[in-house]
């Protein structure tokens, strides 16, 4: 399978947390939120349910970023996290495609009493579960009943026996 013409990541969003907030794993059903932003980039409903678990008080930074325009690029995020919220979620749309998206969920920054000062995480793709497309550009068709979040390991991202990494986030504290 080709590589897709104008390949891009869509606007980064999620949120640094506590333990009772799970945005999203493999193997759970996506949130409308998470749906959203797989399929489209949008980030309008998963900045909604962060906001509303701000509120709550389960989680205290809603981190919002550009994407990259062109592949391979980067963006940088500052944010701030707490002893109380230790945890961040983060996720990307990988675009063009029917609803494949990279993130980290629940990443503790926190290790024992020592914030991490650095660490990089590979980003594998997901399928969010909830378009039936098999490829960049198959056109959109809601999976019906919605299958949970995999990752996925066979085409498109399977090369040479292996899956590989589509990207890499990096978290460096800044403000010790």
């Amino acid at each position: 399978m080709n590589f897709p013409a104008a390949p891009h990541f869509s606007g980064l969003i999620g949120a640094t947390h506590d333990r009772s907030v799970v945005y999203w794993a493999a193997g759970m059903n996506a949130s409308p939120g998470i749906e959203l932003m797989a399929e489209t980039g949008g980030k309008s409903l998963l900045e909604g349910d962060i906001n509303s678990s701000i509120a709550a008080g389960h989680s205290v930074s809603l981190l919002s970023g550009s994407g990259i325009g062109v592949s391979p690029g980067n963006v940088t995020l500052e944010f701030e996290i707490t002893r109380e919220h230790p945890l961040v979620t983060l996720v990307s749309m990988i675009a063009p495609s029917p609803d494949w998206f990279v993130g980290v969920h629940g990443l503790n920054l926190l290790r024992g009493n020592q914030w991490v000062e650095d660490i990089s995480v590979e980003l594998m793709a997901y399928d969010a579960g909830t378009d039936d497309g098999t490829d960049y550009v198959s056109s959109d068709h809601d999976t019906q009943p919605r299958d949970p979040i995999t990752a996925i390991t066979g085409a498109p991202f399977l090369n040479n026996g292996s899956v590989r990494p589509v990207g890499t986030f990096r978290f460096t504290r800044i403000n010790p």
